[in-house]
């Protein structure tokens, strides 16, 4: 019996000094993974940088399709000016559409413009008859 204790005794004894070994490699481990979850952390980095790409990518889709929308509405607005302008003066063309296409939505809109350019210097002249001319219907 006391061949079999000292036997025990021995292995439990080899038992400690394996479990030592092993808590050291298993704190050796430890510090060594540490710089495998930095590559993570990495990865994360890149993962939010994506998402953040992916963020303004729909930020400008967005501008995009408001910008377009309004470039259209522009585009809508002066030829419906330019048929009411043609429709006051007697003059019915319906041309507009096709002489401003949709990627003529600025020379439609100076189109605009200049058509209420004349149409002021048109009143202006008018004005300027009746007030600063001499004219027989107005008397001092």
């Amino acid at each position: 019996m006391l061949i079999s204790i000292a036997a025990y005794e021995k292995k439990i004894e080899e038992l400690k000094k394996n479990n030592d070994a092993l808590v050291t490699k298993v704190h050796l481990l430890k510090e060594r993974n540490v710089p495998i979850e930095k590559p993570k952390t990495e990865k994360e980095h890149e993962h939010n940088q994506l998402i953040e790409v992916y963020k303004e990518l729909h930020i400008r889709t967005e501008t995009y399709k408001q910008a377009k929308l309004k470039i259209e509405k522009v585009r809508d607005w002066s030829l419906k000016s330019l048929m009411k302008i043609d429709k006051a003066e007697n003059n019915m063309t319906n041309d507009h559409y096709q002489a401003f296409p949709k990627d003529k939505v600025v020379e439609a809109f100076l189109k605009v413009i200049e058509t209420v350019n004349q149409h002021l210097d048109a009143v202006t002249d008018e004005v300027n008859f009746i007030f600063l001319e001499e004219n027989p219907y107005i008397t001092s």
